[in-house]
């Protein structure tokens, strides 16, 4: 039994009516049809999980999707567009939640899943409203997931780009223009494209497994709304030299530069979801490559050294110190050349030790709290 919000167009809509599709019982609240009402009247938010759960007898999944957007300019804004989109956005799943959890906690598989987007991971011109309620939505999100965790339920926050929706037809056509110049095709994306050409690859034989290349979680997770595959794997930059997300992961809850998360934990992520991380960029640095560079003298140093130390040299050192990785990294190496491919090649055979790693990461100039 699930509780859609918005299910009166775009994503609720179609989140409601592909959970139908699975089977599910599904009931829609939204402004226009269904429950209706506004979300962020919280005695609202309690008559739509009561009538649900006297119907049905149960409540196991609920959809917090209902969100609108008041764009403008801060200096612009009033006080009441900037209460009104938190009001909906962010106070809105508040009170669903605490609705809700009672009864979802009871069921054997409860699910949370609240619409994000992201806006709430990068800002965007003219909408900070919409992107601190998101931002707020995302940190309520990984709060009640550890809360809930420990019952068996699931919390997860979904985080769409650029989807077109009856909401994004109202922004004004030079903020679309903006974001559409960054991407290839200059039209905004529709995720049921991506799952046809998933779909077309396979069935052809072509293509026997998936993965991405670049993406955080939210992409990852809105991209397993609609493909049947599974992705297993996520190729990322990631070297000695440009390691900020095994930076922020270490200096979590820290003021400093190294505790900002710039990709939404996208390793930790994979990892938890048996997604392998492929790091490619595996020597490269700001300035080409680290390995001999005149740039990163002490670092070429303690690869030499540790080198001698395992009878390989300073490359398949560095490829090494990604293998050590407990996430079980797999390095892509890019290059044709078969005396590198052969150096590269014995990093396997090296096993550092927790000390050599970290020498070899603060060596890079990487700190540790």
């Amino acid at each position: 039994m699930a509780l859609v919000t918005g299910a009166g167009r775009g994503i609720g809509a179609a989140c409601a009516a592909e959970l139908s599709r699975l089977g599910m019982e599904v009931v829609r609240a939204s402004r226009s049809g269904g429950l209706l009402g506004d979300c962020s009247d919280p005695e609202v938010c309690k008559g739509w999980v009561a009538r649900t759960v006297e119907r049905y007898g149960r409540l196991d999944v609920l959809v917090n999707n209902a969100g609108i957007a008041r764009d403008g300019l801060l200096m612009r804004m009033t006080d009441e567009q900037f209460d009104e989109v938190l009001s909906v956005n962010l106070y809105g799943p508040f009170y669903l939640c605490r609705a809700a959890l009672r009864y979802i906690l009871k069921s054997p598989a409860g699910r949370i899943v609240n619409i994000a987007s992201v806006a709430g991971l990068s800002g965007n011109a003219g909408q900070c409203n919409y992107a601190a309620s998101k931002a707020g939505l995302i940190g309520l999100t990984k709060s009640l997931a550890k809360e809930a965790g420990k019952r068996g339920v699931t919390v997860n926050a979904v985080a769409p780009g650029w989807i077109e929706t009856d909401m994004t037809e109202n922004v004004p056509e030079d903020a679309k223009k903006r974001v559409l110049e960054r991407v290839t095709l200059e039209r905004a994306g529709k995720p049921e494209e991506v799952a046809a050409a998933f779909d077309t690859l396979q069935g052809s034989g072509k293509v026997r497994h998936f993965g991405v290349s670049n993406f955080n979680p939210g992409q990852i997770l809105l991209l397993q709304k609609f493909v049947r595959q599974p992705v297993l794997a996520n190729q990322l930059q990631l070297s000695i030299t440009n390691a900020t997300m095994i930076g922020a992961g270490i200096h979590v809850n820290r003021l400093d530069d190294e505790a900002v998360n710039r990709d939404g934990g996208v390793l930790d992520f994979c990892w938890l979801h048996d997604i392998t991380v492929q790091p490619w960029g595996a020597f490269r640095c700001a300035e080409g490559v680290f390995l001999g560079h005149p740039k990163f003298p002490q670092l070429n140093e303690t690869l030499d050294k540790i080198a001698a130390r395992h009878g390989v040299t300073g490359t398949a050192i560095a490829v090494a110190w990604l293998l050590r990785h407990p996430a079980k990294l797999q390095p892509v190496v890019g290059t044709m050349n078969p005396a590198r491919l052969q150096e590269c090649l014995k990093a396997v055979a090296v096993w550092l030790s927790r000390e050599e790693w970290y020498e070899i990461y603060l060596a890079a100039g990487n700190i540790l709290p």
